[in-house]
């Protein structure tokens, strides 16, 4: 008989972020029909680190850029270490690297949040460590993300009967 094993992963951190409650609540002080909570961000700067965080009820849902843990536009960063945070229950996606290289995301748990778990955002990211991390139950967004709100929040125009 094989023995049963499983994984277990911390949610719990000493250091926590986490939006107020009523930034879940429909309507909100920001909008009338989404979610529209807290985001962390390292931008445009080689150097940071975010260690032993927790993050949850985090991320502007369907806003591009507002996330619970981003790195955004920080170049070649091998100074940049994302480790052993736990990011759970968020409202827009996780863990988000843009336009970042080089940088560390290790040991960080990734649980029950809407949208990508852990995403490179547009393909410039090179060399980064993805190392020994958990990504576990990405959830359906809600309200449900449409190709018009992803469109309209990104810049982009859709192309109809091209």
């Amino acid at each position: 008989m094989a023995p049963i094993t499983a994984e277990v992963a911390l949610l719990s951190r000493n250091i926590k972020v986490t939006s107020e409650a009523s930034c879940a609540a429909i309507p909100n002080a920001e909008a009338d029909n989404k979610p529209m909570c807290g985001h962390m961000v390292i931008d445009h700067t080689p150097e940071g680190i975010v260690c032993g965080v927790e993050l949850t009820n985090m991320g502007k849902h369907t806003t591009t850029g507002k996330y619970p843990l981003h790195t955004h536009m920080c170049g070649d960063a091998p100074e940049i270490q994302i480790r052993n945070n736990a990011v759970h229950r968020n409202h827009h996606r996780g863990l988000v690297i843009h336009g970042t290289s080089l940088a560390t995301w290790q040991e960080n748990v990734v649980y029950k949040t809407q949208g990508h778990l852990m995403l490179t955002e547009d393909g410039s990211e090179q060399g980064n460590r993805v190392v020994r991390n958990v990504l576990a139950v990405a959830e359906a967004p809600s309200p449900a993300w449409t190709c018009e709100a992803a469109l309209a929040n990104s810049g982009h125009r859709s192309v109809h009967g091209a």
